[in-house]
């Protein structure tokens, strides 16, 4: 069986109640192909970073190996079938356990064939909550200002590359580079999220 998947969208609504609960809901616009009447699973699962998986204690959020994960079955009854709108819910308490910021949580989905657990599609990472300025410390709030007018040929080049935004930075917001050299790795990840 030659399952295939693709993740054309996904986005989280706030503020939504169910079964009591306030918390979001990841919506996924996606296509199957070639798993017509067979059982599948659509799955998000939690990071505080590429790197690092979002762990709960005694939830039933979590996958096996402690990870908070949501998901949800579906049996395509076409050979190519697209789902525009699918949605999964996850408590706001679930996802702020340990005190993290929604701002800084993302996740990533996945298309599985239920028996045996066989994936076939990963997504790209997604934020739960998009940055506001409330998140920007004044380093942030600076280097926001430098990219506002910045080219969107530029802005790709700097998204890219690691060297690019390091000679960027060190040019362009001369200012802040003493506080951020030792961080380089988190900030190139915060900027690319702003430009994504």
């Amino acid at each position: 069986m030659n399952a295939q998947g693709k993740i054309e969208k996904a986005w989280v609504e706030h503020g939504i109640f169910q079964e009591g609960n306030a918390g979001v809901k990841i919506h996924t616009n996606f296509s199957v192909e070639n798993v017509q009447n067979v059982p599948c699973k659509i799955a998000a699962y939690f990071h505080k970073s590429p790197e690092e998986k979002l762990k709960r204690i005694n939830s039933s959020y979590t996958s096996s190996d402690g990870q908070l994960v949501i998901s949800s079955e579906f049996t395509p009854v076409y050979t190519s079938t697209v789902y525009n709108d699918f949605s999964m819910f996850i408590p706001y308490e679930e996802l702020k356990g340990d005190g993290e910021k929604l701002s800084d949580i993302k996740f990533q989905i996945c298309l599985y064939i239920k028996d045996g657990a066989k994936f076939f599609h990963w997504s790209k990472y997604f934020f739960v909550q998009p940055l506001s300025l409330e998140d920007l410390d004044p380093v942030e709030q600076e280097i926001m200002s430098s990219l506002k007018d910045m080219s969107k040929a530029k802005k790709e080049v700097i998204r890219v590359s690691k060297n690019a935004f390091i000679e960027w930075i060190k040019t362009a917001v001369p200012s802040v580079w003493n506080e951020i050299s030792g961080k380089l790795p988190e900030i190139w990840e915060w900027v690319i999220r702003l430009f994504s």
